[in-house]
């Protein structure tokens, strides 16, 4: 992974307005022309690819690991047939409301859950953000400790990570 790639969307955006002083690059003066430096580019290509929007795709992760009213966390939900929703177009609303961290572009294309095997999700509450980080794979959590780490650096009140073993380990800011 390269070092643009590596940083929030914010700091991409504040590296792209920042003039690099090249001749050639858009940035040099304040005449605006249609060329651009190599850094310049890459970073507007990043900018771009993250801003689109993301779709889930084949993944399918909250349609298992997911815990609802009418099913516990880790159970299948009975309308996924075939890897895919048998009711996507009549989906309960709970299932229409529900947008994981990956899918609102808060993380890195390669941190989508069944990918990774973590499955972010945001919840709005009184007092901020919490964020509940549920192991959809046997060890996903062990294996990617920094993603912990991130989301305890995001602007959130409370980290809880849920294991598949049954486990809860909860990370409250201070």
């Amino acid at each position: 992974m390269t070092e643009v790639q590596q940083l929030p969307l914010a700091r991409l955006i504040d590296r792209f307005n920042e003039p690099c002083g090249l001749p050639d690059c858009r940035f040099t003066s304040q005449r605006v022309n249609d060329r651009w430096c190599p850094q310049h580019r890459l970073l507007r290509r990043e900018i771009e690819r993250r801003q689109r929007p993301r779709e889930c795709d084949d993944c399918h992760a909250c349609c298992i690991h997911l815990p609802l009213a009418d099913r516990p966390a880790h159970t299948p939900c009975p309308e996924l047939k075939d890897g895919r929703c048998g009711v996507y177009e009549k989906r309960p609303g709970a299932c229409r409301r529900f947008r994981c961290a990956w899918l609102q572009g808060f993380s890195f294309s390669t941190v989508r859950p069944d990918r990774c095997g973590v499955l972010v999700q945001p919840v709005v509450e009184d007092g901020g953000v919490r964020l509940n980080v549920i192991e959809c794979d046997a060890g996903a959590l062990d294996r990617n400790p920094l993603i912990i780490t991130a989301c305890q650096h995001l602007d959130c009140t409370l980290v809880r990570a849920c294991y598949l073993d049954g486990r809860v380990i909860a990370y409250r800011r201070a």
